[in-house]
């Protein structure tokens, strides 16, 4: 169960490091024509790349009317962030099972100590006859723990991650359409001038 687990943790990791990366490399770009509020040169960069800053800005940018920005944004953002989901269940349900297979271990070792003392002699030393049952009952407790942390572990910094991408990114779709509102008012002044 843990090597399947610990592919699951590797791809996950790996995929959330890219879409971090890939976001971090977008507004490093998109930032400063942000804050010269150039919606050409922003709309240039989103279409040059792909990934959740990409899409975002493409999204907000282009809807019509501009009052549907966010939501447009906010679509466009989804499948980014479904795809950093994608495997966390699963791995919430092993961090969550796994002690309980230790348990499961465990309790096939205690029968065996307690049916090997079933048939001790009066005076007779019971610690070679406990301790080999006890061993397993206790190793598959401690397999099953050794196990269930990292993934549990795992399962908590992934959704960190997670939440960390989808701040950024709606942060960022939030400052596009303020500044999409901003433009849209001011051409709207310039036209009834």
């Amino acid at each position: 169960v843990s090597v399947p687990v610990t592919g699951l943790v590797a791809e996950r990791t790996w995929t959330a490091a890219r879409l971090r990366r890939r976001l971090s490399r977008f507004l490093a770009t998109a930032e400063p024509l942000a804050h010269e509020r150039n919606l050409p040169g922003l709309l240039a960069v989103a279409g040059r790349g792909s990934g959740i800053g990409s899409d975002v800005t493409r999204a907000a940018l282009r809807a019509a009317p501009a009052s549907r920005a966010r939501q447009a944004a906010e679509d466009a953002g989804t499948p980014w962030l479904d795809m950093l989901d994608r495997g966390l269940p699963a791995l919430a349900v092993a961090a969550a099972c796994l002690p309980l297979l230790g348990l499961l271990g465990t309790v096939p070792g205690l029968l065996g100590v307690f049916r090997s003392l079933q048939h001790v002699e009066a005076g007779e030393d019971i610690l070679p006859l406990a301790s080999a049952g006890l061993w397993q009952a206790l190793l598959t407790t401690v397999a099953g723990l050794c196990a269930a942390i990292p993934a549990m572990a795992a399962y908590h910094l992934l959704g960190a991650s997670r939440d960390r991408v989808a701040g950024r990114a709606e942060a960022w779709a939030w400052r596009l359409c303020a500044m999409r509102e901003e433009a849209d008012a001011g051409e709207g002044e310039g036209g009834a001038a």
